[in-house]
């Protein structure tokens, strides 16, 4: 089991508080926002606040994730301190499982990313409330009901919708995982990107099952075509020899 936690062990250490740095600045920037159009508070309602800060909001998000991505999707190549890349190719451990590893590691990356954004949502709709805006007790609920990324970052009663959060986060964790192990080998696997476009029309608008299948669809291709390398591999070799 040792070579298994190594593993682990070396994604966190690789990644872990360059990932805690991205979330500080992401937090960081919500709150400039937040107080950017802190003067509009009283004149509006919570969604036509929301509304303000949204595009903003909106777009540091997915700063954020972009950043994280390139992190996890390079954590496992031959750069930086300790050359990760060598380190895994010295552990006596399966390529299979360095990315159910990696891939497992990705998952929570992303599910703490999605977390802490729903903290910053809720921590924008307290200081609305805390600036004297009008707050009621369904004045959160309504909010994220009647908006895309809101419902998407907390679905509260739609069970699907944390089902669908489970299988992204797999999804996506799993396809960055074979982007790198491809990288690794000098080929490009391209199931990760995919996801990412393909799940962004869905993200909060009630599409939890078209989730599901995107995410399960991508990860057996990200998967087949690591297989469908080492087959390559091994049948180069055959022929050397």
């Amino acid at each position: 089991m040792r070579p298994h936690g190594a593993v682990f062990r070396l994604f966190l250490a690789h990644t872990v508080g360059k990932v805690l740095a991205v979330l500080v600045l992401l937090g960081a920037a919500e709150a400039a926002v937040a107080l950017w159009h802190r003067e509009t508070i009283l004149q509006v309602s919570l969604l036509g606040y929301y509304e303000r800060c949204a595009t903003a909001v909106g777009l540091l998000f997915l700063a954020a994730t972009v950043l994280i991505s390139v992190l996890l999707l390079s954590a496992g190549l031959g750069w930086g301190k300790g050359r990760p890349g060598d380190t895994l190719d010295r552990l006596t451990i399966s390529p299979g499982w360095v990315v159910f590893w990696q891939g497992l590691y990705n998952a929570l990356a992303f599910l703490l990313l999605w977390g802490v954004q729903a903290l910053l949502l809720a921590a924008l709709v307290w200081f609305y409330g805390s600036q004297g805006g009008q707050l009621s007790p369904q004045s959160f609920y309504l909010l994220v009901w009647q908006r895309g990324f809101p419902h998407f970052l907390l679905p509260l009663g739609d069970v699907v919708g944390w089902i669908s959060h489970i299988f992204l986060a797999a999804g996506l964790g799993c396809t960055a995982a074979c982007f790198s192990q491809g990288m690794r080998q000098g080929r490009w696997n391209l199931s990760f990107p995919l996801l990412v476009l393909c799940a962004l029309p869905f993200l909060g608008e009630g599409y939890g099952w078209g989730l599901m299948v995107l995410s399960v669809l991508c990860g057996a291709a990200g998967l087949g075509h690591l297989r469908w390398m080492r087959k390559e591999a091994r049948h180069e070799e055959t022929k050397a020899v």
